[in-house]
């Protein structure tokens, strides 16, 4: 790693790097990729890129302990890598990490999906503090929202430092569409945030039950981390009546979601995504910083905590009559026309 390059692109979870491809994607000049071992392996559907990878961490490690590992890491790294720029995406570790690390190194930093507030810096935690602090260290905020551009205005970021360009979450729609080859399922569960842990995910399995012994079928989309695995086992006990389904390519897991009545989830990817399918949503969280989907009518909130049996809660909102068509791939739709990775690298550029 001798020669610079121009843009580092930093990553340690798959949300991260699928949202970073886009961008590499329509990118011209020279780059290269940082997987920090947040999750110890690059997901199968991005691991086509050359990662660069940093040391193993010494996992289970504590927010305070990974945050200072993976600055260390990256300092290291940016020493080495030399880059014109650092582009972090989101609100992980890793990229909370890259921006302390850049701006320690004194090089620029670029935030991809920058702006998303859940309006509580409690909620969700450590993503919401992480997100306002990057914020606090980038130069060019790319941001997927109209919503998101109004919210760096309020809180002072100059208005010549941010750029609309839509959610890459979005661009992979323009692909064709994949056929599902998993049996179809009523309601497709994909719960892994860490507010969702405890208490949380107890009461969703017990809903979740409740639907299977009432004939739905129930497919539980698997997470990475094996932490996670396991603790839906113990959630949902032996003979749940619900198909535990494999770790799946963001393009299968959205075949599936196609053929199924509804979708219940906590991933911000999946509030992008499913309103331009089609597909109802159902939003298991205390706060989202991606009210556009549920203002539009297009997602509905599940709140995990307190309020009527979960079971009845789901089957009300799936058997409501209505639910609004699905947003077109337009400039005008709240996260753009899938081809934000194009204008996320056409901004860089100017920049």
């Amino acid at each position: 790693m001798s020669s610079p390059c121009d843009l580092l692109l930093v990553a340690g979870t798959r949300p991260e790097a699928l949202k970073l491809a886009p961008v590499a994607q329509a990118w011209r000049g020279s780059l290269r990729w940082c997987w920090t071992g947040q999750q110890p392996e690059v997901p199968a559907d991005a691991a086509h890129w050359p990662w660069q990878r940093l040391a193993p961490l010494a996992h289970p490690l504590r927010r305070g302990e990974l945050d200072r590992a993976l600055q260390m890491g990256l300092a290291v790294f940016l020493h080495r890598c030399r880059p014109r720029a650092v582009v972090v995406q989101g609100d992980t570790a890793s990229a909370y990490a890259g921006a302390r690390a850049a701006c320690a190194a004194g090089l620029p930093l670029v935030h991809l999906e920058a702006g998303l507030r859940s309006g509580d810096v409690r909620s969700p935690f450590p993503e919401e503090p992480y997100r306002r602090a990057i914020a606090r260290m980038a130069d060019l905020h790319l941001a997927p929202s109209a919503r998101a551009v109004a919210q760096l205005l309020a809180e002072g970021i100059p208005a010549q430092s941010i750029e609309q360009t839509g959610s890459t979450a979005v661009d992979g729609l323009r692909q064709p569409a994949l056929a599902s080859t998993l049996p179809r399922c009523d309601l497709l569960v994909d719960v892994h945030r860490r507010e969702n842990a405890g208490r949380a995910l107890d009461r969703l399995a017990l809903g979740l039950r409740a639907l299977a012994r009432g004939g739905w079928r129930i497919g539980l989309a698997a997470h990475p981390n094996q932490w996670w695995q396991r603790r839906w086992s113990q959630a949902l006990g032996e003979d749940s009546g619900i198909a535990r389904l494999p770790v799946l390519e963001r393009s299968r897991w959205l075949a599936l979601a196609r053929t199924a009545r509804g979708v219940l989830s906590d991933s911000g990817g999946a509030a992008e995504e499913l309103p331009y399918l089609g597909v109802p949503l159902l939003v298991y969280r205390r706060r989202s910083e991606r009210m556009e989907a549920l203002e539009s009518g297009h997602a509905r909130q599940i709140q995990p905590q307190g309020g009527d049996e979960l079971d009845a809660q789901i089957e009300r909102a799936l058997g409501a009559a209505h639910w609004p068509a699905a947003w077109p791939l337009a400039g005008d739709s709240p996260y753009g026309d899938g081809h934000a990775g194009l204008r996320a690298a056409e901004a860089i550029a100017r920049w």
